[in-house]
């Protein structure tokens, strides 16, 4: 009678052993060398709107130069004249720079307002909280960074509706408090000044940070690592 050969329940345990002691070796080596996908879509969230927002300050159509003509000092973003985005009429009020904004991103569905922002998702999953503003282009609006310029705050989604739907520690675009570790976040906000700088919502270095730290610390590294 022809004899099969197999392996002995003792022989299997130890197959199994060996397996799970290399599988809690190389699990840990391999979670740190994958790509964190919401810190990279991070980095293109911040450098899209960069894009957008160097190509609309920079449109003399969009914003144009009146500080000839009125009694005022206008740097850019609080130019509230109407104009054409695309073949479509942008409103000279509150909702240009957000129609604006949207008008450069590729969206997937119709923007919404809420909250004072426009609402806008986009086809890589991004939620862009855009805020209707006129940068101080009407009395007492707009909020003024240390310098005096007036600015708005711009909040991304890297992850549209997923979890956890929060920022590092901070409130999000509703006035909303959650609570997320330094790497479990999907949430950041950009500071846009009427001048068209713009950084990440953080303040201070180290343990002093207060806000999207990781985030701005993230596009730092980017930036060091790219020679700029």
């Amino acid at each position: 009678m022809k004899k099969f050969k197999g392996f002995t329940l003792t022989e299997l345990m130890v197959a199994l052993a060996v397996i799970g002691v290399l599988t809690a070796i190389v699990t840990p080596t391999i979670m740190r060398i994958r790509p964190n996908r919401n810190k990279m879509m991070i980095k293109k969230a911040y450098y899209t709107a960069e894009n957008i927002i160097t190509s609309l300050i920079n449109n003399t159509t969009y914003y144009n130069d009146l500080s000839d003509v009125q009694d005022k000092a206008y740097l850019g973003f609080d130019v509230l004249n109407g104009c054409t985005a695309d073949g479509v009429d942008i409103p000279g009020n509150a909702h240009k720079f957000a129609e604006l904004f949207a008008s450069k991103l590729n969206t997937k569905g119709d923007c919404t307002d809420e909250n004072s922002f426009h609402i806008c998702t986009t086809t890589d999953g991004l939620i862009w909280y855009i805020p209707i503003s006129t940068f101080g282009g009407t009395a007492g609006d707009g909020t003024k960074g240390g310098d005096g310029v007036n600015q708005a705050t711009m909040f991304v989604d890297v992850n549209g509706d997923d979890a956890p739907n929060c920022r590092q520690n901070s409130k999000n675009y509703s006035g909303s408090s959650c609570t997320a570790s330094d790497e479990d976040f999907d949430q950041f906000g950009i500071v846009i000044r009427e001048d068209g700088k713009m950084q990440i919502d953080a303040t201070g270095t180290g343990t002093g940070c207060t806000g999207d730290c990781k985030a701005a610390e993230d596009i730092q590294i980017d930036t060091k690592v790219s020679g700029d």
